[in-house]
């Protein structure tokens, strides 16, 4: 069962590499405000201390940064597509797989599906495919 195994830490793998895309889409938006600069100052106020309140930093900081994210989400969406692509591969090799054992435990860990359901479409009973999902442990 190893072969489920890894394809579920593939997909797993896949949801964290989609999250980090999506942080790193979310920082792209927020240097992009940066860029902009604050829309709404109407004046400057002379009254308080210097130093107090945002200083803006330097366009080639923020430039830079904005190339090292773009840099980022590519090499992420790159390694998604590759993570995307082998689990395709085990996915149709997990399919072929002989024996009732590998059927049982394709159809519980990767489709999701309940005993009840595994016995209705294998055609065993539900107490036979309760014996071999625990076997599968």
């Amino acid at each position: 069962m190893l072969g489920i195994k890894t394809y579920k830490d593939l997909q797993l793998e896949k949801e964290i590499i989609e999250d980090r895309i999506e942080q790193l889409k979310q920082n792209q938006k927020l240097l992009a405000k940066e860029l902009r600069g604050p829309v709404d100052i109407a004046a400057i106020d002379y009254s308080k201390d210097k130093g107090v309140g945002i200083t803006p930093r330097p366009l080639e900081d923020v430039l830079a940064e904005t190339m090292q994210l773009d840099s980022m989400i590519y090499l992420e969406e790159e390694r998604l597509k590759n993570t995307i692509r082998t689990i395709q591969k085990i996915d149709a090799r997990l399919q072929q797989l002989e024996g009732l054992h590998y059927k049982v435990a394709y159809m519980k860990e990767v489709e999701k599906k309940s005993l009840q359901e595994i016995a209705d479409e294998l055609d065993y009973s539900l107490d036979y495919v309760k014996k071999i999902s625990a076997s599968l442990k």
